[in-house]
């Protein structure tokens, strides 16, 4: 059996798989996974560098690379949510969405 590029759209989009960034342009191409671009800042007095993705056409999903993830968590109102993987935590589209709302990444470029 094998799975589709929709599946790993949905389960990159939903936050739930660590490790996507390091996916070659043979699997990076066919779910339209782009890097944009690198936004450094600091939630709670710790550094985060937010390493933001496109997914597709209108979906932006990220990697925040920190020592600390709990001010990110307790900005965005959850605990126990991320794909971890080292120092990298894997965020949705959701979480990015809100992020943007919130001021602390930029938002996405038309």
């Amino acid at each position: 059996m094998t799975l589709g590029a929709g599946f790993f759209i949905r389960i990159i989009e939903s936050g739930l798989l660590s490790g996507w960034d390091e996916l070659t342009e043979e699997y990076k191409s066919p779910i339209e996974l782009r890097f944009e671009k690198t936004h450094y800042t600091a939630l709670g007095g710790v550094p985060v560098v937010f390493k933001i993705y496109r997914l597709g056409e209108f979906k932006r999903v990220a990697v925040a690379e920190t020592d600390d993830p709990s001010p990110l968590a307790e900005l965005l109102g959850v605990e126990n949510f991320f794909a971890k993987k080292g120092n990298r935590v894997y965020l949705s589209a959701t979480h990015v969405e809100t992020l943007e709302e919130l001021g602390v990444i930029p938002p996405a470029e038309r």
